[in-house]
């Protein structure tokens, strides 16, 4: 997994796009083009992909090794980097200078399988040095998904079987919180401010916000499923203003006030096409207006967040989790080569695509918009950078 660039990977395409092909467009215009091909990031690549705040740095990570790489010239910034087991996912402060790999592996020896945590590891983003490792909360619950605040003060675990978030000084690897959940937590994200922290339970569905600094809740435990059995990749996104906070939900996702902790809405149960499907990410734009959705079976679509209204069209992307511009008007999704590639949120239209498309796994927006990146694993195990012109955009709200 990947968390949002304001926070974490997340894997957005937008001024600059990473993938693993040609992209054709029709951005603003009535006729497709080639967008600019940036650059190709050769290795590493596969399983995440994220922008640093700033959108200076990109890291990538595929099978146990992560590397940061320039954005705008496309070199590697530091050497593999080497997670010493499977790598699930990274995060990056907004400055690039402080980042996190994190993963595990299925146990499937049981009838329904097990996510364990293979620990996580801290690393200066511009030199690659290691600079800490949390393995473990307690003995047996090795640390499974992990968290950077922006600033790179702060590093947040939880993991397997451990009902609690911790929150570790990233310079001293001290453990300066521990906040406890009613059951097992699978995912930890910061608002994009770092001043809150939301966790979300694994298996027994549930979510809950934090203040940071005094570590006391924030409003009450609300509706969400974070459980990687179901195939849940991003089960939680903040706007870029902190203020709004989507949840994956099982069969709905819920829409949260992040500054309160007080849901604002559920979306209709039993929405998805396909019986048994789950929502698996959500992305918001920047204002926290437009929420993209992405569904194991049922593809990715997009939706008004404050009243769970569907704009554009679903489109089936093999779960692939698809991700909004900051903007808020288009969405990029992953997948297959007839779904592959940049469509306008409001009129549902496929607006640019991978010319020479190679199926990609991950992909992300840069923050300001025009760039976006793609990651493909398979023989190529490959990141490309793209920039294409979105036309004017729109002032903020």
């Amino acid at each position: 997994m990947t968390k949002h660039p304001s926070f974490r990977i997340i894997v957005a395409l937008l001024p600059l796009l990473v993938c693993a092909a040609s992209l054709g467009v029709a951005l603003g215009s009535s006729e497709p083009r080639l967008v600019e091909r940036v650059g190709s990031l050769e290795g590493c690549g596969g399983v995440a992909v994220a922008y640093s705040g700033d959108g200076k740095l990109i890291i990538t990570a595929a099978r146990r090794y992560a590397r940061a790489w320039d954005a705008a010239t496309a070199r590697a910034v530091t050497r593999p980097l080497d997670h010493g087991g499977a790598v699930a996912g990274v995060a990056i402060s907004a400055d690039g200078r402080t980042a996190v790999t994190f993963g595990g592996t299925w146990d499937v020896s049981g009838p329904r399988g097990v996510y364990r945590g293979s620990g996580a590891k801290v690393w200066d983003g511009k030199t690659g040095r290691l600079l800490l490792r949390i393995n473990e909360h307690e003995p047996g619950h090795s640390v499974w998904d992990a968290d950077v605040s922006p600033n790179g003060t702060i590093i947040a675990t939880c993991a397997h079987g451990d009902h609690s978030v911790r929150l570790w000084n990233a310079a001293t690897g001290k453990q300066i919180a521990r906040l406890d959940m009613p059951d097992e937590v699978g995912f930890v994200v910061f608002s994009p401010g770092g001043t809150r922290i939301v966790a979300v339970q694994d298996r027994v569905a549930g979510a809950r916000l934090w203040a940071v600094r005094t570590g006391k809740p924030i409003g009450d435990l609300v509706g969400a499923n974070g459980d990687r059995s179901l195939g849940v990749q991003r089960a939680a996104c903040f706007s870029r203003d902190g203020r709004i906070l989507a949840l994956c939900n099982s069969d709905r996702f819920t829409v949260v006030d992040a500054l309160i902790g007080k849901k604002i809405i559920d979306s209709e149960a039993n929405q998805l096409s396909i019986e048994g499907d789950t929502f698996c990410s959500v992305s918001l734009s920047d204002d926290g207006k437009v929420l993209v959705t992405t569904a194991t079976m049922s593809g990715s679509r997009p939706w008004r967040t404050l009243t769970a209204e569907p704009l554009g069209k679903n489109v089936r992307d093999r779960g692939v989790p698809a991700v909004v511009s900051p903007d808020g008007r288009y969405m990029l999704c992953g997948g297959r080569d007839d779904v592959a590639g940049i469509w306008d949120v409001s009129t549902g239209a496929r607006i640019g695509w991978f010319a020479d498309h190679s199926d990609f796994d991950q992909c992300a927006f840069s923050p300001d918009g025009p760039s976006c990146a793609a990651t493909t694993l398979g023989s190529l195990s490959a990141t490309r950078l793209w920039r294409a012109t979105l036309g004017e955009k729109p002032g903020r709200s």
